[in-house]
């Protein structure tokens, strides 16, 4: 514990580690803000070419995983002026836009993103005519939007945009939509669902990258964020084993119910899974509320 994270071992370990539970209030106040914008941007069918259908979160503030806790900063456009958000000292909290389906959408890919910049501008001065927002700014692929407090980056959805890469050669470039439109949008659902039903996923995520800081080692937010959902998964049974194959013994049949649990079975998988032998598979459908 005192290399790790600072602690001097002693029974109240536990209660030292408060500093790693999820704030819910801050969580549930930058949801509620999220969600209010999502409204306030779905109001906008009457003046808009198209309707947008939905707006989803996919930063790991949206699942409550996030290391840093989003704080709402009202003094920010006094701080740093519209021009230059995003700033360092200010996070931003990605979210996906999509419209309706439409037959209008061209088939040229430099078409395609002809028509996307159209629409970010026309939403850009949608809601400024509007007052919808405090600020807001457009750049090539997406709009930054300045809404109580926080920074919301909004990337549009566009239809068969993967496809026409892929067609042209640009396989990196569709992998990056692929995994912004499809992948991330299905794992954020999937993993706040169980932030919401399990109260240590949240705290045990950020004590997990907590750890991993410490030891100045940077792994992707997503691939932290499911491995720690695996060791909250019900099932992964072997053969009628009872338990899951990587789970060691020490922590046999022992519930995940805290941060420090969490971590400690977390550690259990990396140091116990066959990584050599055979891929881990997260099967989000075994998850089960015990209602």
């Amino acid at each position: 514990m005192t290399r790790h994270f600072g602690l001097i071992p002693s029974r109240d370990t536990s209660r030292k580690l408060a500093f790693f539970n999820s704030p819910f209030e801050a969580f549930t106040k930058f949801s509620g803000a999220f969600d209010a914008l999502s409204r306030e941007l779905r109001g906008l069918s009457q003046v808009l070419p198209l309707t947008i259908v939905q707006c989803v979160g996919i930063s790991p503030a949206h699942r409550h995983t996030s290391l840093q806790v989003p704080e709402a900063r009202d003094g920010l456009l006094q701080e740093f002026p519209c021009s230059t958000l995003p700033n360092p000292s200010c996070p931003v909290y990605d979210f996906l836009i999509r419209f309706e389906r439409s037959a209008a959408w061209p088939d040229e890919r430099q078409a395609l993103q002809s028509a996307r910049q159209a629409f970010l501008l026309q939403l850009n001065r949608t809601i400024q005519s509007h007052k919808i927002v405090q600020a807001s700014l457009v750049a090539n692929e997406y709009i930054d939007i300045y809404y109580k407090g926080y920074v919301f980056r909004g990337w549009i959805e566009v239809p068969r945009e993967e496809l026409r890469c892929r067609s042209e050669g640009l396989i990196a470039e569709a992998e990056r939509i692929e995994r912004r439109t499809f992948w991330q949008t299905r794992l954020c659902n999937a993993l706040h669902q169980i932030s919401t039903l399990q109260k240590a996923f949240s705290e045990t995520c950020r004590l997990v990258k907590t750890f991993f800081s410490s030891h100045l080692i940077s792994i992707d937010d997503d691939l932290i964020d499911s491995l720690v959902a695996l060791v909250f998964l019900e099932g992964g049974d072997e053969k009628g084993s009872g338990k899951a194959a990587w789970v060691g013994s020490l922590l046999q049949n022992r519930p995940v119910g805290t941060a420090l649990t969490g971590f400690l079975r977390f550690l259990d998988l990396l140091i116990n899974f066959p990584w050599n032998e055979r891929p881990l598979v997260l099967d989000f459908s075994s998850f089960e509320t015990n209602d």
